[in-house]
């Protein structure tokens, strides 16, 4: 592993220092610093480090640590500005593998070149479970057992902001790439104000307190090494105050290399005493690597609930590494609600350019910098933005990524990779 420390400068008032050093074969130091609000021109920057430790280069008994702490200063909070978090973890492909996790992020911890899912929080979450390998069946590959539990709660209060418990009790992988599992999952969440009403779009308030509630769900993937590959899942169960059937089916069609379409398409019957509701919503992509250096992705989503239609069309072109050009095009449209009619009208039209370069430079003071860091490498990356409204108006703006997003309501999710536990912060 090469000790390393990289720069990129976004725009003028934003910068991105981030290094790191191999103390020995087994423990890594890590920092980080930012500075500048790519959204406004608020003051605001992060300064973190963290220790990662290793203790061998094989994968059957590896055992991992990690201690990371950052802390935020911005314009508008003197106190609680900080962030921390230390896990260790067993991330086996075969026997017993494991995980501990411990996170604290502050109420005004904010880091502006990046981003929090949630402040004012504290996390514990565990990791168990069995992997075991066949290396002679003719047709099973793994097949994995265990558990993932996360609980959140509300700092200083004692509450529960909310918790997944999910049991994947049979995980069969076929050496095709075939995968099924058969899952109970239980989750619970505090209401407590009507600032967090998760159905207040849909006028459905639900009393606040704490709620808890099971569900059970199949799933199934076939391999993408087919031109032709598809997921399903299904669950059902209770759901706050009442119950939620869901499921959803993914199709995949790749006719040749580098050129990809799918459809998936997600649905919710959820049957509340305070209200009742059905979820419909469709996405399709298409993506095209015309050439090795020029892509072309396009992407439709629609769903009933907010009955918005987006479409969303990105060109990139790469130079060569380090050197990129975007030209994204994004129209949405809401549908006219008029007799039965299934018309839209144009809500919105955006079209942005994007232009990065990277530009590898030396300075005494980073030529200090090296001595501590020796395999040092400096990246000056600059991005230039144009955007189009819609009166064809040119004017600059900073756009670090653009997607359509659906007002389709939202349920947290845990996912337990395969190899390894993917902790992020």
């Amino acid at each position: 592993m090469l000790n390393g420390i990289v720069i990129k400068m976004l725009r003028k008032k934003v910068f991105l220092l981030v290094g790191f050093k191999n103390l020995n074969s087994n423990t890594t130091l890590g920092l980080i610093h930012t500075r500048g609000d790519p959204r406004s021109n608020n003051r605001n920057s992060v300064t973190g480090m963290d220790l990662r430790y290793r203790n061998s280069s094989t994968t059957e008994d590896v055992i991992e640590g990690n201690i990371w702490y950052q802390s935020s200063t911005n314009d508008y909070a003197m106190s609680d500005e900080d962030a921390f978090g230390i896990s260790l973890s067993k991330p086996s492909p075969r026997g017993f593998r494991g995980l501990l996790q411990y996170q604290n992020v502050g109420k005004n911890f904010n880091p502006a070149l990046g981003f929090v899912s949630r402040r004012d929080v504290e996390l514990y979450r565990g990791i168990f479970g069995y992997v075991k390998q066949f290396d002679d069946h003719p047709y099973i590959r793994k097949i994995y057992s265990g558990a993932d539990t996360a609980y959140w709660d509300l700092k200083g209060l004692n509450k529960l902001q909310s918790y997944t418990q999910f049991y994947r009790l049979l995980d069969v992988e076929y050496h095709s790439g075939d995968k099924f599992n058969i899952s109970y999952v239980r989750f619970g969440e505090g209401i407590y104000s009507e600032n967090n009403q998760p159905f207040s779009n849909l006028d459905i308030v639900l009393p606040e307190r704490e709620y808890h509630w099971d569900r059970y769900g199949i799933y199934f993937r076939s391999s993408k090494s087919r031109s032709i590959d598809f997921k399903l899942n299904y669950y059902t169960g209770d759901y706050y105050t009442g119950t939620r059937d869901s499921g959803s089916i993914d199709l995949g069609y790749r006719p040749r290399p580098g050129l990809d379409f799918s459809i998936d398409y997600n649905y919710w019957d959820v049957d509340l005493p305070e209200g009742s509701f059905i979820l419909r919503q469709l996405d399709a992509k298409f993506s095209w690597n015309l050439f090795e250096y020029l892509s072309w992705v396009n992407v439709i989503q629609y769903d009933n609930i907010s009955k918005s239609l987006g479409f969303n069309s990105r060109l990139h072109w790469t130079k060569k590494a380090g050197e990129n050009l975007y030209l994204v095009f994004t129209n949405n449209y809401s549908e006219i609600d008029e007799a039965n009619s299934r018309d839209f009208e144009l809500i919105s039209r955006d079209a942005s350019i994007k232009v990065n370069y990277t530009i590898r430079f030396l300075t005494p003071f980073f030529l200090a910098i090296r001595r501590v860091f020796p395999k040092s490498e400096f990246l000056f990356m600059k991005k230039t933005f144009t955007h189009l409204n819609d009166h064809g108006a040119a004017e600059m703006v900073d756009v670090s990524q653009n997607k359509i997003q659906s007002e389709a309501i939202a349920e947290a999710i845990v996912y337990l990779p395969d190899d390894d536990f993917g902790n992020k912060r």
